[in-house]
C-alpha cells in the first residue's frame, strides 16, 4: 500500500509540474515587432507607458503597439540632434520632454504637442532644463543656470520664478520638491 501511495503522489506531483511548465507557452507573451537601431533609452511614465528614445525620435509603447513621435514634430523643424532628454509625466496625464539644448515640449494624453521653447528662453539664449517636478496642478522646471520656472494649469502659463544665487554664483538645479502649492525646495 505504501508503494502504491508513493506512486500516486509521484504521479500527481509530476502532473502538476508538467502542467505548470506547459502553461508558460510563448503565445501568452507579446512579441514586439519593432526593432531599434543602436542602444535605445527606456523610461516608464507614471501611467505605465514605456517611452523609448533613440536617434529616430520617441516611441510610446502602450502594451500592444508603438506610437512614433519624431523629434522634429516634438521640438519643431529647426531641432538639432540632442542625446540627452528629461521625461516626466504630470498629474494631468501629460508628458513633458526637455532636451539639454533648451527645448521644452508637452505631449498631452491625446498626442497634441505644445512647445514652450520661446516662453522658456524669453530674450536669453536657450535654457537647459535639468530637473522636472510635479505637484497637483503645477509643474516646476529647474535649469543649469539656476533659473526656476513653473507651469500652472490654472493660468495655463509658464512663468519664471527665481534664480537662486549662492555667493553671487548661479547654481544648477538638479532636483526640486514641492512641500505645498507655494513652497518649492
Amino acid at each position: 500500500q505504501s508503494r502504491n501511495l508513493r506512486l500516486v503522489v509521484c504521479f500527481t506531483l509530476s502532473f502538476y509540474v508538467l502542467s505548470f511548465g506547459y502553461g508558460q507557452e510563448g503565445i501568452n507573451f507579446i512579441k514586439l515587432k519593432k526593432t531599434f537601431q543602436r542602444t535605445p533609452s527606456l523610461q516608464e511614465d507614471s501611467l505605465g507607458f514605456i517611452w523609448v528614445k533613440n536617434s529616430e525620435g520617441l516611441f510610446k509603447f502602450d502594451g500592444y503597439e508603438f506610437s512614433y513621435f519624431p523629434y522634429s514634430t516634438i521640438f519643431g523643424s529647426d531641432f538639432t540632434r540632442d542625446k540627452d532628454f528629461l521625461l516626466e509625466s504630470d498629474n494631468y496625464k501629460n508628458f513633458w520632454i526637455s532636451s539639454f539644448n533648451g527645448e521644452l515640449s508637452r505631449i498631452d494624453n491625446s498626442g497634441i504637442i505644445t512647445s514652450f521653447k520661446d516662453s522658456l528662453a524669453g530674450n536669453q539664449t536657450s535654457v537647459q532644463i535639468t530637473s522636472i517636478t510635479k505637484f497637483k496642478n503645477q509643474v516646476a522646471f529647474g535649469s543649469s543656470n539656476g533659473a526656476i520656472y513653473k507651469y500652472d494649469y490654472n493660468t495655463m502659463k509658464l512663468d519664471s520664478l527665481i534664480t537662486p544665487r549662492l555667493n553671487s554664483d548661479t547654481q544648477s538645479i538638479k532636483s526640486m520638491a514641492f512641500t505645498d502649492e507655494n513652497s518649492l525646495w
